[in-house]
């Protein structure tokens, strides 16, 4: 299994790794994920631990006591009898009970609250993948515009160097100035010395995928993505925008708010305890048996207003965290429009590149006949072989930000990608 496992990563090392499998080894493997997952387990023993303590607590006592006179081994009572057993040096082993009975409902608010707690705990895990992804989608996009530029580069570059070769061999026979050469070399060292710009800025970007995807496998490639694999944008649903984790998320929270205030409530009614206790005391040679039971009652009759001030708060607290939950859908809704408008906007500069490259690549061999029959400098020529480049380069990376923009209003309604 391992050796399938590494021949798996070393096909990817070679060929390369797609924006599904970037996705499916972040979901896997990422740091951020993990210690997400552990907030979720966490919270599930949270909620445990509450549901627990409802069942009381149950101990264990142990104590000797050296006095200065002797003790009886267990409080008297009448009739008292003779020869009571008594001494300096008392044992006393037993084991105690309690249980709240009644708290006004405080305890099952506190159970709500810890179930709320972890599901929110499993919405923010939902939360963190999302954001990921987002991440990775800017990255991987990055990554494409910057490894189509490099191929564009390197074709240029490479047009650049076959001229430099004909331009220095015309200039032997007389039919180019030096300063052509030099204007030629010019362009081709700025071309190098851009492709070298290129793939530092490449590394950069594959090194932060691998370090979210958590693997020490080199990546090389990025595979590319077609524009007709990628969905259209589906209409704005309200009922799909309400099922989103940050709009699920803020209602949790306004729950939870609410079921704080109930327990803050809930401190104006009495509270009831029961307490058991047995023990067994040893002394002088003898043992005498204590066993006791209570009932607890304790209301709080007047708190110079402290309770008041409690339950106020919770009750503005909750009125915020309502508040703060409509924001958010607001904020949530203003961010869908907002991407429709970029990817309408990023389809339109798309378009507009392919169509300016086109221009670009005519007018181009146009100025090369011209160069070819010397009606033009080789200045002019390349004025306009590297605006024909970088229209070449512009489609790229106009096509690689419309698909970031779709993925992105996608990733705002958590739909598959």
């Amino acid at each position: 299994m391992r050796f399938l496992v590494a021949l798996c990563f070393s096909y990817m090392a070679i060929w390369g790794i797609s924006i599904e499998d970037v996705f499916l080894h972040v979901e896997k493997n990422n740091l951020s994920l993990q210690a997400s997952s552990l907030n979720q387990e966490k919270a599930i023993l949270k909620t445990q631990q509450v549901q627990n303590s409802h069942f009381g607590t149950l101990a264990l006592n142990g104590n000797y006591t050296h006095y200065n006179d002797d003790r009886t081994l267990a409080p008297m009572t009448p009739p008292i009898a003779p020869n009571i057993p008594t001494d300096d040096r008392i044992l006393s082993l037993g084991a105690s009970y309690r249980v709240v009975l009644f708290d006004g409902f405080g305890m099952r608010q506190d159970v709500e609250i810890a179930k709320l707690g972890s599901a929110m705990a499993a919405l923010q895990y939902n939360q963190t993948i999302w954001s990921l992804k987002r991440n990775v989608v800017s990255l991987y996009m990055a990554g494409l515009k910057l490894q189509q530029n490099k191929t564009l580069q390197i074709e240029h570059l490479d047009a650049l160097k076959k001229l430099e070769t004909i331009i220095k061999e015309e200039e032997k026979i007389g039919k180019r100035a030096q300063v052509e050469v030099i204007q030629i070399e010019t362009e081709r060292m700025r071309a190098s010395a851009g492709l070298a710009q290129i793939d530092g800025e490449l590394s950069n970007v594959l090194l932060t995928i691998e370090r979210l995807m958590n693997t020490k496998t080199k990546i090389n490639f990025l595979d590319p993505i077609a524009m007709e694999d990628v969905k259209t944008l589906p209409s704005i649903i309200d009922s799909e925008v309400e099922q989103t984790s940050p709009i699920q998320m803020a209602k949790m929270q306004i729950s939870q708010a609410q079921r704080a205030y109930n327990k803050t409530k809930s401190s104006n009614l009495p509270k009831v305890t029961f307490e058991t206790l047995y023990s067994r005391n040893y002394g002088d040679g003898e043992h005498e048996d204590i066993y006791q039971a209570s009932l607890g009652f304790q209301w709080i009759a007047f708190d110079f207003g402290v309770r008041n001030k409690q339950i106020e708060q919770a009750r503005l607290e909750h009125l915020k965290t309502t508040i703060e939950a409509q924001n958010q859908k607001e904020l949530l809704l203003t961010s869908l429009a907002q991407a429709q408008n970029s990817t309408q906007k990023a389809q339109e500069s798309y378009n507009l590149a392919i169509q300016e490259a086109k221009l670009a690549k005519v007018v181009e061999s146009i100025e090369y006949e011209k160069l070819k029959e010397g009606v033009i400098t080789m200045q002019s020529y390349l004025l306009q072989n590297v605006a024909s480049h970088r229209a070449r380069v512009n489609v790229q990376s106009a096509k690689y930000t419309l698909l970031e923009s779709i993925y992105h209003y996608l990733i705002l309604l958590e739909k598959p990608l």
